[in-house]
This record gives structure tokens, sequence and C-alpha cells, in this order.
């Protein structure tokens, strides 16, 4: 069938002359492509026909969830919130989590239901959260709350949110950022004023505010012209990315080159670590390096363990155990995955917890018979 022949099949099921037509359509038995099928049983089920509308909605949600969930990246606003309320399966509601547009109204309204691991996809989406703090709020009634999403949000309050609202309510400048410079030498002003501060130059964190760098007291495009200078390696010093504000920071961890990655991994704020984890193309080689890195915090550590599609490498499940950052828990649960030469090597490694240690020699002298 063409697709002028589908859309026009599709628009005759809308006109509802022909009511046979409206109850196949109903039951997903026309041949029009899932997604406009999955729209046009949302149109169907949002009707008052007694004899069609629960039928549409009862096919939407007998919908497999593989299918369902392929639908919503392009689907209209109407069958994202159709299939987030009516089909729960967790591979749907993540999509719609992850949907850029998706209304922020929406996200409140699923937040207090989501388990452990759509809590977090949740937070990572920090756009939305700027946009609509009540997200936090709506995620704090969750009664299966996990202490990651708890750290999460009182660290979202502590630093984002605060930022983000004192930009919006702040005047805008009469004059740009850079002054009198042309446009075109904004950036290359903002790249050399943090790229030329010196180690002993840099300012402390609390002096920031007073430097002009607090992230509260810079608009989007002063804090993408101050990301922008430095996300070459000769834009910037690891002392002064450390010195820069928590909103900038995070803005320079979204897609960030893989030297300023090695330093952003590694900062104290959690969630600059973590966005830097999960906004960024990461090889198998740059994620083994974290995961033996004993300078991250425990969290990026329990961050790697909660992915699966990591922790079917070998080798990265081979440098969690032998880092001693790895919480101890973790790292004695994977110490059943490793090879009997590594379980040797682990036994004798006085670096690790004598918890962890032991449960090597013991493994080891068990696989070894």
């Amino acid at each position: 069938m063409t697709a002028e022949a589908r859309g026009s099949l599709a628009q005759e099921v809308r006109s509802g002359e022909n009511r046979e037509l409206r109850l196949l359509a109903a039951r997903g038995l026309v041949p029009v492509p899932l997604e406009e099928l999955v729209t046009l049983q949302v149109y169907l089920a949002g009707l008052d026909e007694p004899e069609i509308s629960p039928v549409a909605a009862d096919s939407v949600r007998q919908l497999e969830p593989q299918a369902a969930a392929g639908v919503i990246a392009d689907a209209p606003d109407e069958v994202v919130t159709f299939l987030a309320r009516n089909h729960p399966h967790p591979s749907v509601v993540q999509k719609v989590l992850q949907r850029r547009d998706v209304s922020r109204d929406l996200l409140c309204e699923l937040a207090p239901d989501l388990d452990e691991e759509l809590q977090e996809i949740l937070l990572l989406r920090q756009d939305a959260i700027v946009e609509c703090p009540e997200i936090l709020d709506a995620l704090e009634t969750n009664r299966q709350l996990s202490s990651f999403a708890v750290r999460r949000i009182q660290e979202y309050r502590q630093h984002l949110v605060p930022a983000a609202r004192l930009r919006q309510g702040r005047a805008a400048p009469e004059k740009p950022l850079a002054g009198a410079l042309p446009g075109s030498e904004v950036e290359g002003a903002a790249s050399g004023a943090l790229g030329g501060l010196s180690e002993e130059a840099a300012p402390e964190t609390g002096d920031l505010a007073g430097a002009g760098l607090d992230g509260a007291e810079l608009d989007e495009t002063e804090l993408a012209e101050m990301a922008n200078g430095l996300m070459h390696p000769e834009g910037f010093s690891e002392v002064n990315i450390r010195n820069l504000p928590v909103p900038v920071r995070m803005q320079l961890s979204r897609g960030a080159p893989r030297n300023l990655r090695q330093v952003l991994i590694r900062d104290s704020n959690p969630a600059v670590a973590l966005s830097v984890l999960n906004n960024n193309a990461i090889t198998e080689s740059e994620l083994e390096q974290i995961a033996s890195n004993r300078s991250v915090l425990e969290d990026v550590l329990e961050d790697i363990c909660r992915k699966p599609r990591w922790m079917r490498k070998y080798r990265i499940v081979r440098a969690l155990v032998a880092n001693p950052r790895t919480p101890v828990g973790v790292a004695v649960r994977l110490t059943g995955q490793l090879s009997v030469r590594d379980l040797r090597s682990l036994s004798r490694d006085r670096n690790i917890p004598e918890a962890v240690r032991a449960t090597a020699l013991r493994l080891y002298r068990i696989k070894l018979k």
C-alpha cells in the first residue's frame, strides 16, 4: 500500500464515516505503520464511543513492550502521555523519561512510582529538573526511593536548582560579558581569561563570586562561552577546572573530550563526576581506567556496577575488585567472576580490604581443586 493510500485510510478512520473500519483500527487490524496505528488507537481511545474506545485502549496496553518503546521517539505528545500512563513496562517508561521534550508535568506524575533504575534515569534529566524543580518534590514521595536518589536530590537542591533560579530571576545585563569586544572575539576573551589563570593565581572556591565566576551569576550564553574556551587541551589546567563553579563544571562534563573527562571524573562533587560517566561515549579501555582509579568517588564506582552492559566486561570487573575504593560488599560480590590467576593475585594484594582478600583466597582454593 502506498503512503498516499495509508494516509487516506487513516483519514477515513478519523472521519468516523465507516464504523467497521474504526473497529478494525481499534483492534490493530488496518494496514498502516505501527507508529501511525498507535496514534490512531490513542485517538480512538479518547473518544466517547463505548464499543470502540475501550477496545482501542486495550490494544495499546497489550502492545509488546519493545514495540511500544519504539514508538515513543517520534510520537505526538498525546501518544507519549497515553503510553506513559497505560503501559507501565520499564522499557516504555524509560523511553518516556529520556525524550527531551516530554512534558515536565508528566515527569512529575511518573516520579512517585519509578523503580530504582528509572529513578536514576530521571535524575540524569538535569535539563528538566532545572526547568521544573517540582520533579524532585514528586520523586521524594516515592516509597521505593533509593539511597542513591536521596543523595542526588540533596546535591541538586544544593547546586543546580539554586543556580538556575538565580539566573532566571536576575535582570538581563546591559552589556555582554566581554564588554565592547566584537562578537567574534567574545569566546577568545572568555577562554583567555580562564586559561590564563596560573595555579598560584587561581581563586579559591569561596572567592569565585568575587572573580565573576559563580555559576549563579552567568546566563546560559556566558556558561557556553566559558565551556567552549575550556574544551581544548591548551585552554585549561586541572586547578582552574576544579575552581570553576559547579554549574560550569556540570556543563563541561557533557560531551567533554577525553583529557577533560579525566579531570572531571575525579571531581569532588558526585553530580559532576556522574555526569561525565553518563553523558559521554566512553570506551571500554577508558572505563577500565576509571574503574581502577583510586581518586574517583565511590559513587562513580557504584554507578559502574549498576550498569549490566559494563559488568559483562571482564577487565572492568577485575579493575573494580582490585580498586580499594570500591565498596567492600560490591567487591566481594564481584570476586566470584574472576579467574584463578586473578584470584591468586588478589589474595596477596595488601592494598585491598581484608574481606575482599580473604574471599579471593577462599575462591582460589575452591577453583584450584
